[in-house]
């Protein structure tokens, strides 16, 4: 199944029937429920950062748990080029790699890690060059990618 294939009104049902409410669903788009009512009425009106929030619970709800069936054969297709600036897709992934390189080189614990990109401070159990270095490696990679 191919989700950008699916027109945006039958993304939104089919995400309502996932979350019970509607302010579930506002709640996980990030924006409000009146919103949510207003681009039902007018689907013009959804910004393109939204859509592609829209695109990325879509697939979160109902693509990745198909994908998850072993020995599937798969349509290589390129991502738009406004993909890599949606952080709700791309920022977990930019961690992930990110810890995984410090961790080879420095043995950094991934609460360390947390830490450090979520807090942008020195901790008092940290000396500067291991902060730096967490530091470094994550801002490192998210230039290369953004």
């Amino acid at each position: 199944m191919k989700y950008n294939a699916i027109s945006l009104p039958d993304k939104l049902c089919q995400l309502q029937t996932r979350f019970l409410y509607s302010t579930t669903l506002a709640e996980a788009l990030g924006i409000s429920r009146r919103t949510l009512l207003n681009w039902r009425q007018k689907l013009e009106s959804i910004p393109a950062k939204y859509r592609l929030d829209i695109d990325v619970l879509y697939c979160r709800h109902f693509l990745i748990p198909e994908w998850d069936v072993p020995k599937q054969n798969f349509d290589v297709f390129l991502l738009p080029d406004s993909m890599p600036h949606n952080e709700a897709l791309f920022l977990p992934f930019l961690r992930r790699l990110s810890y995984g390189t410090i961790e080879i080189e420095t043995d950094m614990a991934k609460a360390d890690f947390d830490n450090i990109i979520d807090g942008k401070k020195l901790f008092r159990n940290m000396d500067r060059q291991t902060f730096h270095e967490g530091f470094n490696a994550f801002m490192t990679h998210k230039q290369l990618l953004f």
